[in-house]
């Protein structure tokens, strides 16, 4: 079944194996430009951790940054009347954030250091989850009036739909480094992830099935990997969740699987360097906590971030395309 925006929060267990991990990338932050700016918060601004995973906590509302580490810290509040508590997904060009708003139809535009927010409409409704292409464009997984991928081009002209008749519940969002752009949803109840070529008709790319539900996707740019998430427990324990890791070319034969104990996890992120990867599940106490594994190796290494009641995350500074 696939995994809309409801982003499915049940009481789960995790057991880990912790291990060493680093992150030395440290990437240039970039501008984006947009029309409709709004002045930027008037409150004193905090220094951001360098690198930062970023996260919006729905208790409050506020924007919050941890630095990346193996262990310890708190979050730095960033700004505390961020809102978006209905953001499900986040993306990152330099600091620049993007937020996907299902309920407000909108794409959150915020520059982190500046505090500036733009708001970019989202004719077709409920964006669920979005990505950066290496030319500045947004790729949004729209699961409103239009199921499918909406772009907006960098300069944020009006947004165009990004049709494919193999899919009609997208869920999840990854673009590579061609522009090619990869859809993680289902069509009926059949889960399954596409490709849509850049000017070409999108395709079933015919991977290792996906069991339960469908709850991540991310593209390794350093690479080409394609990572699949997905969740053969359905949120409800046993087997846990599972990463599939699909090398060039993506053939099923060629892949191969990261497990892990917990139930529910969802939100698949990488950062600058591609070392690490983030994903975001339910506590048995309420709320979200935040899991960081190394990556290629896939294993759970050290640092867990609270982050209030939402799973929309990212990292800054990252490597476009993220």
């Amino acid at each position: 079944m696939g995994m809309p925006f409801v982003r499915v929060l049940l009481a789960c267990n995790l057991v880990l194996t912790i291990s060493a991990c680093s992150d030395n990338a440290i990437a240039p932050f970039s501008q984006s430009a947009s029309t409709n700016s709004v002045a930027a918060s008037s409150f004193a601004r905090a220094a951001i951790p360098n690198p930062a995973l970023l996260g919006i906590n729905q208790s409050t509302g506020a924007l919050e940054a941890w630095r990346i580490a193996r262990s310890g810290g708190r979050p730095t509040v960033l700004d505390p009347g961020f809102g978006a508590t209905d953001g499900l997904a986040m993306a990152a060009d330099g600091n620049v954030v993007f937020v996907a708003r299902d309920v407000q139809n909108a794409v959150l535009e915020y520059n982190v250091a500046t505090g500036e927010k733009k708001t970019l409409a989202d004719p077709y409704g409920a964006p669920v989850d979005i990505a950066v292409g290496v030319d500045e464009s947004l790729y949004v997984a729209n699961f409103g009036m239009f199921k499918g991928i909406v772009v907006y081009p960098q300069g944020r002209n009006a947004p165009l739909k990004l049709p494919c008749n193999l899919i009609d519940a997208p869920d999840w969002v990854a673009v590579d480094n061609d522009g090619n752009v990869f859809v993680n949803g289902a069509l009926g109840s059949n889960l399954r992830v596409v490709e849509i070529p850049r000017g070409g008709a999108c395709r079933d790319l015919h991977l290792r099935p996906e069991l339960g539900y469908d709850s991540g996707l991310a593209y390794d740019p350093k690479t080409g990997d394609l990572l699949v998430m997905d969740d053969p427990g359905v949120c409800a324990g046993p087997p846990g969740a599972r990463i599939t890791v699909n090398p060039k070319p993506y053939t099923k034969e060629n892949a191969r699987s990261l497990s892990y104990g917990g139930s529910c996890m969802t939100g698949l992120r990488l950062n600058a360097s591609s070392s690490l990867m983030f994903f975001s599940m339910p506590t048995l106490v309420g709320g979200i906590v935040v899991f960081q594994a190394g990556f290629p190796d896939g294993k759970i290494a050290g640092r867990v971030y609270s982050q209030g009641d939402t799973t929309a995350m990212t990292t800054i500074p990252n490597t476009l395309p993220n």
